[in-house]
């Protein structure tokens, strides 16, 4: 599809991810956790393909991968429960206070 340019540039990571979701439930539906494996190999076998570009879709994943991430401290944190913390609520924030008062602008210098 991307060879051929038979979609539009806007479209190829639309489709690419449509392409990578078939891939990894076909996978899951043959060999439970197969999924995991055949994305990877998917995405293997794009990087080190020579006859589409697909830089754009390489800038695509940077994006999403900073999203992922933030995301992924977001759901962590959600299931931290506050009660735990009450104990060293203090102790706690003098340390945040030193990190950012005394420890940051010494790393920066």
């Amino acid at each position: 599809l991307l060879r051929r340019h038979i979609l539009p540039d806007h479209l190829h990571i639309a489709a690419t991810l449509g392409i990578l979701a078939v891939v990894f439930l076909v996978a899951e539906i043959i060999q439970i956790n197969a999924g995991l494996v055949s994305a990877i190999v998917m995405g293997a076998m794009m990087a080190n393909q020579c006859k589409a570009d697909i830089s754009h879709i390489f800038e695509f994943k940077e994006n999403l991968t900073i999203l992922l991430v933030s995301f992924l401290f977001i759901i962590l944190s959600a299931g931290l429960d506050l009660a735990a913390f009450s104990g060293i609520a203090w102790q706690l924030a003098l340390f945040v206070v030193i990190l950012i008062v005394i420890a940051r602008p010494l790393a920066v210098f």
